[in-house]
């Protein structure tokens, strides 16, 4: 009966078992049923057996090694157990001529009481076989390129050094691609292995991981950091030494080498899959979801592997045309229409911040001077603070660049407008005046509102104390700062400068004058805050903000007092003395 429905008995061996698993398909094969739930089963029984038949078929050049002899002998006890049904389905209901209806109607029923019990359960078995293969295909082939290797090395090292180069993580057949990842081998040396490997072996090109990876994909999977270079030279060796191919490539392995955007050279690397024979207009677009994410256009690195598709983040060529300094072109957008109010939805940014971004900043300038004829004045101011609000949040751009930011505050009409500002709102410009340059500019263009208090109550001088810079508080003080001024929790510009005397720096000094110009200019230090704190109901003393240990000599740890008074100069320490007379004052 086997003859008949195409089973064959038995053998021994790989070609015995291929030929055992061929004739098993062939009799499922011959089954005539209608497209529904027993074609579906018995349909996705074959593919099993065919993945099966594949991969018993790839063992035959280790037939003679004998730990595959051992498995093939154990999968094919295995295989024995799932024959019996097959070999029952096959007799009972092959179908032929008028007696397709009667026992398409069995084999119907036959499946509808026993799916789980019988189909999967094959299923199930036939899986674990294709597992125990592969990690039997996988051990011949590492023993294929340890006998390799050991031929290679003089007598004398090669019994220590295999064990030494057999990496834990790999197996042989792909231990060469780690080894020139971590720097190990040369690529001159890899080349080598790979090229003496092709030579050696008739199934190079069909060598697979267990994930089913080639070797192409392994060297491809990531970027390789600063050896990329390695990656494109052993890429090249392996497809025009090796007789590995891109042209049976689906869209995945698109996907993948899109993957290194951000960390490596992707344009080079799909210049070079498309020249060795991958052939993009043979395949399908992959869904959405499996692309990466769109890259930032300020992404560590973005210098050594730029991308000239950025312009689809950044949205619109009025965008994408400052990024690249193109100040032409941006005037010829603007003057035929562009609309520069538009903004992007990742960062709600403008051209105009992208521009300053950018670090153009006579390209600001230029396309101001366009948009100003464009819009009536109300507009064009709206757009003269925008570009003043992003040239604030850029040090480069207000110390570098003076120059530029008093050309921008020539154009407002109005420098005392006040804005938001991660939160904090009614701020104005001269909270960001970090230098006395800054600050001046700013007066020079009309600035006058010193004593306008932002959303913490706050005024420029205590955003300006941060920085240490007495003759920028005394700038403020002689331009009518209120220096008794409190903020909305009730502190005074001495809350803002005393914490910095808890450490001594090279701006100790200033902020030692900048206490000692508040103090002349009215400011309290016996004032307390509006704290409600246990410890203090009606307010925190000044002094709160020292350490709990605070000592006269806390800002000069880790200086010897000897040396601190020589370096001081007799000056200096007369100073030091002042303040620490202010914080025993404050103390007690």
């Amino acid at each position: 009966m086997a003859e008949v429905v195409g089973f064959v008995s038995a053998g021994i061996g790989v070609a015995a078992f291929a030929l055992q698993v061929s004739s098993g398909i062939r009799a499922l094969r011959q089954l005539q049923l209608k497209p529904e739930e027993a074609h579906r089963e018995v349909t996705i029984l074959i593919e099993k057996l065919t993945i099966l038949h594949q991969v018993v078929s790839s063992l035959k050049a280790w037939e003679q090694y004998q730990p595959v002899d051992e498995i093939i002998s154990h999968v094919q006890r295995r295989y024995e157990d799932i024959e019996p049904i097959l070999r029952d389905i096959s007799e009972k209901y092959q179908i032929s001529g008028e007696r397709h209806r009667r026992h398409w109607k069995r084999v119907r029923s036959f499946l509808s009481e026993h799916p789980k019990e019988q189909i999967r359960g094959i299923r199930e078995n036939i899986n674990d076989i294709i597992m125990i293969l592969n990690l039997a295909l996988m051990a011949a082939q590492c023993q294929a390129l340890s006998i390799h290797h050991a031929a290679s090395l003089p007598e004398e090292s090669s019994s220590s050094s295999l064990v030494q180069e057999e990496d834990p993580g790999f197996g042989g057949r792909f231990e060469t691609i780690w080894r020139l990842q971590k720097c190990s081998i040369s690529l001159d040396e890899a080349r080598e292995r790979f090229i003496k490997l092709y030579q050696s072996d008739e199934s190079f090109r069909n060598h697979k991981d267990p994930a089913g990876n080639t070797y192409i994909h392994t060297l491809l999977r990531v970027p390789w950091n600063w050896r990329q270079d390695d990656q494109f030279g052993l890429l090249h060796t392996l497809v025009t030494e090796c007789g590995m191919t891109l042209a049976e490539e689906t869209q995945s392995f698109l996907v993948r080498c899109a993957n290194w955007i951000g960390e490596g050279r992707h344009l080079t690397l799909l210049e070079a899959i498309l020249s060795y024979g991958y052939d993009a207009t043979a395949i399908h677009a992959s869904p959405f979801e499996e692309w990466p994410s769109p890259c930032s256009t300020d992404w560590y690195g973005g210098g050594s592997t730029p991308d000239p598709f950025f312009v689809e983040y950044i949205g619109t060529i009025l965008k994408y045309s400052p990024t690249m300094g193109q100040t032409e072109v941006t005037k010829l957008l603007l003057s035929r229409g562009a609309n520069p109010a538009l903004r992007d939805s990742r960062l709600n940014w403008m051209f105009l911040d992208y521009a300053v971004f950018c670090e153009q900043w006579h390209l600001v300038l230029e396309a101001l001077s366009i948009i100003q004829t464009k819009v009536d004045s109300h507009v064009f101011q709206a757009y003269v603070r925008c570009a003043i609000m992003s040239t604030l949040g850029y040090e480069g751009a207000l110390i570098e660049q003076i120059n530029f930011l008093q050309k921008l505050t020539e154009l407002c009409d109005d420098v005392n407008f006040t804005f938001g500002d991660r939160g904090i709102k009614d701020n104005n410009m001269m909270h960001y005046a970090r230098t006395l340059e800054i600050a001046s500019t700013l007066i020079r263009c009309g600035f006058n509102s010193f004593n306008q208090r932002n959303s913490e109550g706050k005024l420029a001088i205590n955003s300006l104390s941060k920085y240490g810079n007495a003759p920028l508080i005394r700038f403020c003080l002689e331009n009518g700062t209120n220096a008794t001024n409190v903020s909305q929790d009730g502190r005074s510009i001495l809350f803002e400068l005393l914490p910095r005397l808890s450490s001594f720096d090279w701006l100790t000094w200033d902020v030692i004058d900048g206490i000692k110009l508040c103090l002349s200019a009215g400011a309290d230090p016996f004032a307390t805050d509006d704290c409600i704190c246990p410890c203090s109901p009606d307010g925190c003393h000044i002094t709160s903000k020292f350490g709990l240990e605070f000592s006269p000599y806390q800002f000069l740890n880790g200086i010897p007092m000897s040396a601190a008074i020589e370096a001081m100069g007799s000056k200096s320490f007369a100073i030091w003395i002042d303040v620490f007379k202010l914080k025993i004052l404050m103390i007690f």
